[in-house]
């Protein structure tokens, strides 16, 4: 049931396999635009603005980015046609996965108050974050299995019975949303509790999925199970600085959110919703960057560096026009669709505050593509200290951005953070990209992660006269 990406129409295959990804990350993104809308309209805007504030769980990036990491080993082992590393790579991802996570949940938990202290956090919400956070910090192994498992399907090129998962569990989490905030009338916890149990459902039905329709990952016996060091650090070398690289970037939006919340909880609750608008217009480019990553691993594993050049301008040419799209969209917009998270006529200042930080951050969309383009394409082929250097840049410069011109300009100052961050740490992975590219089709550089260097035991001269097919 595996696709294999290192075949076909490279603009084709990548339309194909991101549109599903793009529909699931719209459901997927259904889990905050649901908690902010059922609690924004249902409990008010500091209640909002309490969830907009636990902006510091995108601390765990570290939970999304492992299992990214992991699997993209696996894919380059199915691109390079070695069942045998295959089935192994899926049982050191569901090792290392396991115990990376409980480690590194304990640690967030441990330390959730002091880091709402540093961030500034208004008394008024202070309350409400801290609960709703240690409800999603517990159960974060949750969401952690659900990506594990949808990574796993995604690198042997299947991205529809993901997307088929998400759908269900995006309605479910919806069904529970309601049920929980405003009949039961738990609140931010009630939110919390609804994209947990959603989230796990996610990765019960994923599994099983494999189960069923994947046998090129269930192990054939225990020697797949073996504890190879020299394999599991292979697999460590990627994930880990691609989790960093997640969690520093995630640093980068907290030290955002401690500039915006010093304005006041009103302004929170507008930066809250407009983030959540921007999410959903930004939807398309993480599902470009996903196909980019899975598409990426599998030709790196063959050994198919030509193919990789024109599948990253086809997917660039793709989010170029989709930013475009979005930022029209997004400005002539902007009213009506606050009006989906904000009583706009009791608070007309909120609304203001939330159009302002719309206008300021969309002309810089095609930047955000720009970063997950050539950072997946990076991760892909195996580079992951690069896309880590890039996130230290990101936060860098949302450091200097958020607090400086916050302080100097005030909250449009704030407002700009965004796409100044954006467009420098863009610019820096493109720079890096074509020079490694280059390099990789001059044969001075083989794949990195394969079993062997470059695939079936093929010179990596051949890089220079592969053809996309």
């Amino acid at each position: 049931m595996a696709k294999d990406l290192t075949r076909g129409n490279p603009l084709k295959i990548i339309l194909l396999f991101s549109i599903p990804l793009a529909i699931g990350n719209a459901c997927n993104q259904l889990y905050s635009m649901v908690d902010s809308m059922v609690v924004g309209r249902w409990c008010g805007p500091e209640k909002l603005a309490a969830v907009g504030n636990a902006g510091i769980f995108m601390l765990l990036g570290f939970f999304w980015g492992l299992p990214a990491g992991l699997t993209i080993i696996t894919g380059q082992r199915f691109g390079a046609k070695d069942a045998s590393g295959v089935r192994r790579s899926f049982c050191a991802a569901v090792v290392l996965c396991s115990a990376l996570v409980a480690a590194v949940t304990l640690v967030f938990f441990a330390f959730l108050e002091p880091i709402l202290e540093a961030m500034n956090t208004p008394s008024e919400i202070k309350a409400d974050s801290l609960k709703y956070l240690r409800i999603i910090v517990a159960g974060t192994p949750c969401m952690t299995f659900y990506l594990l498992m949808s990574f796993l399907m995604r690198s042997l090129g299947d991205s529809k019975r993901p997307l088929y998962v998400i759908v269900f569990s995006s309605f479910l989490n919806a069904g529970l949303d309601l049920i929980l905030v405003c009949k039961c009338d738990l609140g931010v916890a009630g939110a919390a509790y609804a994209t947990i149990v959603s989230q796990f459902i996610s990765g019960v039905i994923c599994l099983w999925i494999i189960l069923k329709r994947f046998p090129e990952l269930l192990p054939a016996g225990r020697s797949d199970w073996r504890v190879d060091w020299r394999f599991y650090w292979e697999h460590l070398r990627v994930a880990v600085p691609m989790s960093l690289q997640f969690s520093v970037t995630g640093l980068g939006c907290v030290i955002l959110q401690s500039a915006f919340n010093q304005f006041g909880p009103g302004t929170v609750a507008a930066t809250t919703a407009a983030g959540r608008l921007e999410g959903l217009i930004c939807i398309p480019f993480f599902a470009i960057g996903t196909t980019l990553a899975a598409y990426t691993a599998q030709n790196s594993g063959a050994n198919n560096y030509r193919r990789i050049l024109v599948g990253v301008r086809s997917g660039w040419l793709i989010t170029a026009v989709i930013s475009v799209l979005g930022t029209v969209l997004m400005m002539v917009l902007s009213k009506q669709l606050l009006r989906m998270f904000l009583d706009v006529e009791a608070s007309p200042e909120i609304l203001k505050a939330g159009r302002q930080y719309i206008f300021t951050v969309a002309p810089a969309y095609i930047s955000l593509g720009m970063i997950l383009i050539f950072r997946n394409t990076l991760q892909g082929m195996g580079c992951s200290l690069v896309p880590l250097l890039g996130g230290a840049m990101e936060t860098l410069s949302r450091i200097f951005t958020a607090l400086y011109l916050a302080e100097w300009f005030g909250y449009t100052g704030a407002c700009f953070a965004s796409g100044i961050t954006w467009t420098i740490t863009g610019v820096m992975l493109l720079v890096y990209y074509m020079y490694e590219i280059r390099a990789r089709l001059r044969g001075k550089r083989t794949g990195v992660g394969a079993k062997h260097p470059v695939g079936l035991g093929r010179s990596c001269k051949c890089a220079k006269s592969s053809r996309p097919t």
